[in-house]
C-alpha cells in the first residue's frame, strides 16, 4: 500500500533504513511542490505546502543519519524535525552550519596547497528554516474553525504562496552541493554524572565549548586538542541547610532557576533557589 499525491507516490510504508535515501525523497518532494506552485492555482497550494514539510522532515531526517551513531534511542529516532536538528546543535557544533570541502598538492608539506581545488559546499537544513516554515505551513493543512473565520481569520493564501516561494529558494540551496553530510570533527564519549547515559559528541578541535546531554540536559565545558579531550561537570556542591544533616547537594548549572525547589536526598529537607539558597519555610 502507497500514500498518493495526484503526481506519484510520496511515503511507501515498507521502506526500512536500508531502502530510505532521504535527500532523494527531499528532491522529489520538492520538485512537485514546485509543480503545484507552477500551477498558479490556489486550490493547489495545500498540496505544494504538504510537499515541503514532507521535504523538511526528509533533510532534517538526512542530517540526522549522517550523526546516527550519536542517536541511540528508539524515543530520539521518533523526534521531529526541530528536536533532531537542535539536539545536533548541541551535540555537534556546527552541524547545521555551512562547510566547504576543497583539496590540493602540498609543495611544502604542512602548508596548505597553492592551488586548491573547491568540491562544493555542504550548506544543511538550519533550525531557523525549520522553526520559521514547518508549523506555519501546517497551519494551511486544516479547515478553518467556525471561529478562525468570525475572527476575520481565513486563511491569506498569497501569504502561504510567498512562504512557499521563499521556501522553495532555500531548499533548492540545501539539495544544490554536490557534497553533503561532511564529519571531520573529534568524537568525544563520556557517561553523563547525572543520568548514566552515555553521551557522544563531535567537537571541533581545539575548542572550548559548554555542551549539554541529550537526555537530560546536564551542563559540561568540552576542552579539545589534537589527540584528547578533558571534560567538566558544570555543577556545585553546597551544603544541605538542615543543621542535623551533613550531606552535600550536587546543584548542575541548569537548576539554577529561581523558584526552583532542591531536596535533599539524605534527609529530604526542601531548599528553594533564590537569589542566594535559602531555607524555603524562613520565607
Amino acid at each position: 500500500m502507497q500514500y498518493r499525491t495526484p503526481n506519484q507516490a510520496i511515503i511507501d510504508p515498507n521502506m526500512t533504513q536500508d531502502r530510505t535515501d532521504y535527500r532523494a525523497a527531499a528532491r522529489a518532494s520538492l520538485a512537485r511542490a514546485r509543480k503545484e506552485l507552477d500551477s498558479n492555482d490556489d486550490a493547489r497550494l495545500a498540496y505544494a505546502a504538504l510537499e515541503l514539510r514532507l521535504a523538511l522532515e526528509a533533510l532534517a531526517y538526512a542530517r540526522l543519519d549522517t550523526f546516527e551513531d550519536l542517536f541511540r534511542s528508539d524515543r530520539e529516532m521518533a523526534w521531529q524535525p526541530k528536536q533532531v536538528l537542535q539536539a545536533l546543535e548541541r551535540m555537534v557544533p556546527g552541524a547545521t552550519q555551512p562547510s566547504s570541502l576543497a583539496i590540493g598538492v602540498e609543495e611544502v608539506y604542512g602548508v596548505e596547497s597553492p592551488s586548491m581545488r573547491s568540491l562544493g559546499t555542504d550548506d544543511p537544513l538550519d533550525t531557523a528554516t525549520v522553526r520559521k516554515h514547518y508549523d506555519a505551513l501546517g497551519s494551511f493543512l486544516h479547515m478553518p474553525t467556525r471561529k478562525q473565520l468570525n475572527q476575520g481569520r481565513a486563511p491569506d493564501l498569497g501569504k502561504l504562496r510567498g512562504r512557499c516561494g521563499d521556501l522553495v529558494l532555500r531548499l533548492g540551496q540545501v539539495l544544490s552541493s554536490p557534497i553533503h553530510g561532511l564529519r571531520f570533527n573529534l568524537a568525544v564519549d563520556f557517561p553523563c554524572e547525572r543520568c548514566d547515559v552515555k553521551v557522544s559528541l563531535n567537537l571541533p578541535i581545539e575548542s572550548h565549548l559548554e555542551v549539554s546531554c541529550v537526555t537530560c540536559g546536564a551542563q559540561y565545558l568540552v576542552k579539545t586538542e589534537l589527540k584528547k579531550s578533558t571534560v567538566q561537570a558544570m555543577y556545585r556542591k553546597m551544603r544541605c541547610h538542615r543543621d542535623e544533616c551533613e550531606r552535600f547537594l550536587t546543584i548542575w548549572n541548569d537548576e539554577l532557576v529561581v523558584g526552583k525547589l532542591i531536596t535533599c536526598e539524605s534527609c529530604g529537607f526542601e531548599h528553594e533557589i533564590g537569589l542566594s539558597l535559602r531555607d524555603k519555610t524562613a520565607t
